[in-house]
């Protein structure tokens, strides 16, 4: 018999909103509150990747009351890579593939003064 295949996508994992919105995951590194003020360059950022960021959270995120009552937390150095500008404008409405789970990845600038509450540490 011939596998079926199936052109269903797979369903969106489950975001932890105790970890880092963009890595999910547990390093060291403070993990700081997504604000209002940063919300609108995060979610171009999603826009413009589609990746599996967009994936989890672009549709949560367009209500951003409900979407910032749940605390989002991201690491400086993830929101710092992933909103550069640069990096943006190199992708160009393409999607981009970012391995952000790789720890030979450094952020691309230093994270400057921060309008956000640093809430916890992991």
């Amino acid at each position: 018999m011939d596998p079926v295949l199936s052109i269903k996508r797979p369903a969106a994992v489950e975001t932890n909103f105790d970890k880092c919105l963009i890595c999910q995951s547990d390093m060291p590194e403070t993990l700081a509150a997504l604000t209002l003020r940063g919300l609108p360059s995060f979610r171009n950022a999603m826009e413009q990747f589609q990746d599996d960021v967009y994936q989890r959270l672009f549709e949560q995120s367009k209500d951003a009351s409900s979407f910032l009552q749940k605390c989002p937390m991201l690491h400086r150095s993830c929101r710092s890579s992933y909103t550069h500008k640069r990096k943006l404008e190199a992708v160009g409405g393409k999607r981009a593939k970012i391995d952000f789970h790789s720890p030979s990845q450094e952020p691309l600038v230093e994270a400057g003064p921060s309008q956000s509450r640093v809430a916890r540490t992991k």
